[in-house]
């Protein structure tokens, strides 16, 4: 689940996707898995700033 988040089709896609992994950890008390995400945010979508020609060579 978290290796899909930074190679969704959009920022968008990603940040759902992120928010889907957050609450699967949660349920199952998983509450530093679900921290991952957020303290690494920034780095996982930064190819999003980007266009997307050019996500592939990042």
């Amino acid at each position: 689940m978290l290796r899909s988040i930074p190679y969704a089709g959009s920022r968008g896609e990603s940040e759902r996707l992120k928010s889907v992994f957050t609450a699967w950890c949660r349920e199952r008390s998983h509450d530093a898995a679900a921290e991952t995400p957020e303290r690494d945010w920034e780095r996982m979508v930064t190819l999003y700033d980007f266009p997307a020609e050019h996500w592939r060579h990042l």
